[in-house]
C-alpha cells in the first residue's frame, strides 16, 4: 500500500506528500531516501525525527548514524558516550568502550569544526566570540573532555594488563597507577585490583598496601571478597617479613623503585608516574 501511494504522489510531482505518507506509516528509511533524492527542504529535521523513532525502539547505533548524517554531532557524541559507559558498567567490555569513547570524541571534534565553519560564514571577523558563546559552553566543553578522558582511562587500564602479560611489571605498575586516577570513568574495584596485582608483582610494598586498604574500604566490594583480600594481604606481608638472608637480598634486588622527577612549574619532587604535580 505504501509503495502504491508513493508512486501515485510522485506521478503528480508531489514528493513532499510521498514523504509525509512514509512518515505516517513508519517507513522512515524510505522517507529519508525520497527526501534526499528529491532535494526536499527540512531533511535534517526529518532525520532527527527518524533518530527519535529509532531511540524509542533501542536502535541506538542506527540513531547515531542518522544524527551524524543530519550534522547533529553533539547528539551523536552523547549517545556514543552513553553506550561507552554501559559497555564498562554492564558488559565489562573495555575494548568496545574505548572505541565508543573515541568515536564520541571524533563526533565532538566534528561539532567543533562545524561551529567554527558557521562562525566564519555568518560572523566574519568575530569567530572567537562566536565560539566562546556557542562551542565553548560549559556543557559542550565538559562533553568534549569526558569523551577523550574515557578513552585515555581505558587505554592505560588495558595497557597495564598487556604489560603484565608481556612480563614488563614496572611498566604495568606505572600504567595501573595512572589508570587509578580515572576512578570517575572506570570501576574502582577493577582499577585497584589491577594496582594491587601489579604492585605485588613489582614488590612495591607501599602501593600494594594502599591498594589492598582501598579495596577493603570500598562499599561496593562483597564481604566475601574483602575477607579474601585481607587474608591475601596478610599472606603477602607475613611472607616478606619471614624472609631471611639470601632470599631477602634477592627480593630487595628485584624490588621496583620509582624515579624521582621534579615539577617543571614549582620544582617539587614527585614520582615519575604522577601525571599532575600534587604541590601545584
Amino acid at each position: 500500500m505504501c509503495d502504491d501511494a508513493i508512486a501515485s504522489y510522485l506521478k503528480v510531482n508531489n514528493a513532499k506528500a510521498a514523504v509525509d505518507t512514509c512518515v505516517q506509516l513508519n517507513k522512515w528509511y524510505r522517507a529519508v531516501e525520497l527526501a534526499k533524492k528529491h532535494s526536499l527542504p527540512g531533511i535534517e529535521q526529518l532525520l532527527s525525527r527518524y533518530a527519535t523513532h529509532l531511540l524509542e525502539h533501542d536502535n541506538i547505533i542506527d540513531a547515531v548514524q542518522l544524527y551524524r548524517e543530519a550534522n547533529m554531532f553533539s547528539e551523536a557524541a552523547s549517545l556514543l558516550y552513553e553506550l561507552g559507559g554501559k559497555a564498562v558498567s554492564d558488559q565489562k567490555d573495555y575494548l568496545r568502550a574505548k572505541k565508543l569513547y573515541i568515536m564520541a570524541g571524533m563526533m565532538m571534534e566534528d561539532y567543533r569544526k562545524t561551529r567554527n565553519a558557521a562562525a566564519q560564514e555568518h560572523r566574519e571577523g568575530s569567530t572567537k566570540m562566536y565560539l566562546d558563546e556557542e562551542y565553548q559552553s560549559p556543557e559542550t566543553a565538559r562533553m568534549l573532555d569526558s569523551t577523550w578522558r574515557g578513552a585515555v582511562a581505558i587505554h592505560f587500564f588495558l595497557t597495564a594488563q598487556h604489560n603484565i602479560y608481556e612480563g614488563d611489571i614496572a611498566a604495568a605498575l606505572r600504567m595501573a597507577l595512572i589508570a587509578s586516577e580515572y576512578d570517575d570513568v572506570l570501576p574502582e574495584k577493577d582499577l585497584f585490583l589491577l594496582v594491587a596485582l601489579s604492585a605485588a608483582m613489582a614488590q612495591c610494598d607501599r602501593h600494594t598496601s594502599r591498594a589492598f586498604t582501598h579495596l577493603v574500604d570500598l562499599v561496593n566490594v562483597e564481604s566475601e571478597l574483602k575477607e579474601k583480600l585481607q587474608d591475601l594481604a596478610v599472606d603477602i606481608f607475613v611472607e616478606k617479613s619471614n624472609r631471611r638472608g639470601g632470599a631477602a637480598a634477592a627480593a630487595r634486588q628485584n624490588k621496583m623503585e620509582f624515579e624521582e622527577v621534579h615539577c617543571e612549574e614549582c620544582g617539587e619532587p614527585t614520582e615519575d608516574w604522577v601525571t599532575q604535580c600534587p604541590a601545584c
